[in-house]
């Protein structure tokens, strides 16, 4: 009995021991209780190019009997490759909570499957956590097009690229550049410092395809409200026609006028404009004048009034030359050029004879439409003829166009003159002209001794004595019969 109640007393004071140590030692072995509570995308949508960060909450259970060591944090790919990660974030204790950010960025539009791996460990034990996400990439940010119009090899043409902001945030810090495959770009960058939201903005560029197939690339870089830089790339294919020079040219004179003015025509029937077009008149193989014309676009045409003064009449050759595409080219018409400058004419010539003497009247007529300056008429020494006093030659003076002014003039003639030369100088617009006029004599006096048709006196001697006669025998008749 005694024995008994001896092992039962040793009983109960082994048992309780080993109880409770057991109990400590399941306590001590215990893993930290960890989750992931919270993963956050911000931005929510990002776009291309646009960093964005996923924020990843972790926490240990206050109901954990031990603390979490966080070795690292990945957030990867479904396939499994990295995106971005970060280490050693050190012990979470019981009831603790960590926000570990994560940053990164897309080069593609499109969902991208995701996940967050969280690598810890506790009493030893290793600790793997993992959430699932969904990050949509989209084009997003200032939105870039590209326009060309018709182009044609060696040509200019005009691209215009449009960036519209239809995002909510400003896009600060803007450049624009455009660059060409077989296509020259003419000062390809351009600048903004913004461009609003809602706005949209458009840039010029002057391109020169060197081929019939090429490209333009139009590259836009601006800074987010978040400061990151973007950039924005935006392709076009550029198909060019070769170039087809034809160009036509006519020309017409203006009727009417002293000096009438040359209608030109020039059509540009190419698919390439005309530029550094001059207009020139060649007269006798010189260039009286020339004059600068606006570029003619393609498949249209310019009509030019072109004046020209000081020359003569006869063929006027009129020659436009241009450059179109990246040569140089000519075209050139002949029209016949007749001008009216006031020019002197003799009308009404008549004389008188004086002994031995010619009194000549007349009139200096301007049969041209302009003023005539400084006209003077004198008679020419010739055959028979001489200038006599009082008026050798006569200063008519500026006559004007369409008017005349009267002169008088004395020549000495003998028997052997058959006309009087009369010289007319005079100015025309400032140049000096010289013509002559001849005046037939038609009642040139008779030579000394008989007629060689009768060889007597002339029939007019005894015609002369028979008035005579019969004068005296009325006379004396009218005084016999008073008596």
């Amino acid at each position: 009995m005694t024995r008994l109640l001896t092992l039962l007393v040793v009983l109960c004071l082994v048992v309780p021991a080993t109880v409770v140590d057991v109990a400590a030692q399941s306590d001590e072995s215990q893993t930290a209780v960890a989750s992931i509570t919270d993963v956050t995308v911000s931005p929510t949508q990002p776009i291309v190019g646009e960093r964005f960060t996923v924020t990843t909450t972790i926490r240990n259970a206050a109901a954990s009997q031990s603390s979490l060591t966080i070795n690292e944090v990945t957030l990867e790919r479904i396939s499994g490759n990295d995106v971005a990660d970060v280490r050693n974030l050190g012990s979470l204790a019981p009831g603790g909570e960590l926000r570990i950010p994560l940053t990164s960025e897309f080069a593609e539009v499109g969902v991208k499957r995701l996940r967050v791996v969280v690598d810890a460990e506790s009493n030893g034990e290793d600790i793997e956590l993992r959430y699932p996400l969904t990050v949509t990439v989209r084009e997003g940010g200032p939105q870039v097009s590209i326009s060309v119009d018709d182009a044609v090899v060696g040509t200019e043409t005009t691209a215009t690229v449009v960036v519209a902001n239809g995002e909510d945030a400003t896009a600060r810090n803007v450049r624009l550049s455009l660059a060409g495959e077989n296509v020259a770009v003419d000062d390809g960058d351009r600048v903004a410092p913004q461009i609003p939201s809602g706005e949209t903005r458009e840039f010029a560029f002057t391109v020169r395809p060197a081929t019939t197939e090429g490209a333009v690339t139009a590259t836009l870089r601006y800074t987010t409200a978040a400061g990151d830089t973007v950039t924005v790339d935006e392709r076009l294919s550029l198909a060019a026609d070769p170039l087809r020079e034809d160009v036509g040219l006519a020309a017409n004179v203006v009727e009417g006028g002293v000096e009438p003015p040359v209608l030109v025509d020039v059509t540009n029937f190419g698919n390439a404009p005309l530029s550094r077009v001059v207009l020139s008149a060649v007269a006798d193989g010189t260039v009286v004048t020339r004059r600068a014309v606006d570029p003619i676009p393609a498949e249209s045409s310019r009509s030019v009034r072109f004046n020209v003064s000081n020359v003569p009449e006869g063929d006027l050759t009129v020659r436009v030359d241009y450059e179109t595409g990246a040569s140089e080219g000519r075209v050139e018409t002949t029209v016949p050029y007749r001008t009216n400058p006031g020019r002197i004419e003799l009308t009404g010539v008549d004389y008188e004879r004086e002994g031995d003497r010619l009194y000549i009247t007349g009139s200096a007529s301007n049969v041209g439409l302009s003023d005539v300056d400084s006209v003077i008429v004198s008679v020419v020494p010739g055959a028979g003829v001489q200038p006599a006093r009082p008026y050798r030659e006569y200063f008519v003076g500026t006559v004007p166009a369409s008017d005349f002014v009267s002169f008088d003039l004395y020549a000495a003639v003998d028997a052997n003159a058959t006309a009087i030369p009369i010289r007319i100088e005079y100015l025309s617009d400032g140049i000096e002209q010289t013509s002559v006029y001849e005046v037939p004599i038609d009642d040139r006096q008779p030579t000394s001794g008989p007629s060689p048709a009768t060889n007597g006196p002339s029939p007019l001697v005894f015609f002369g004595g028979g008035l005579v006669v019969l004068a005296v025998l009325a006379t004396g008749g009218f005084l016999y019969l008073r008596r």
